[in-house]
């Protein structure tokens, strides 16, 4: 099942990037191979375990395979040169208006205060945390 249909593996691979983003080791075939990157059950283990999702035992390696084309894509991706490619907010080249940069109080402490469950001397009363 694609990752869009599957919120479990949507899970796992934020997981996995977050793993990326750490360095932690992932066991990857070498660059230029045939074979996409390929990760074993134990690592997939660790990323359904930081995703807090119960895999069932017959699911690491279907799991595996889908976790490692994933991968294969981004590393496809990450050799795209973008060195001539312009950053952009925006894809249809529209700017928001600007408005005045003004300090200002609001003057709407009745309006703000009005949907607040208690209030005292124009502020909102919370209960005491630290005694």
């Amino acid at each position: 099942m694609p990752a869009e249909r599957n919120p479990r593996l949507a899970r796992i691979g934020g997981a996995l990037l977050d793993l990326r983003r750490r360095r932690a080791p992932i066991t990857l075939a070498r660059p230029g191979a045939a074979a996409l990157s390929k990760l074993d059950r134990e690592t997939v283990r660790r990323i359904a375990r930081l995703a807090r999702i119960r895999v069932e035992e017959n699911e690491f390696e279907p799991l595996a395979g889908e976790l490692s084309k994933i991968l294969g894509f981004v590393e496809q991706l990450s050799q795209v040169d973008t060195a001539a490619v312009e950053p952009l907010a925006a894809i249809n080249g529209l700017t928001l208006p600007w408005r005045e940069d003004r300090v200002a109080d609001g003057g709407k402490a009745d309006d703000v205060l009005a949907n607040a469950p208690a209030r005292a001397q124009g502020y909102y009363a919370v209960p005491k945390v630290v005694e």
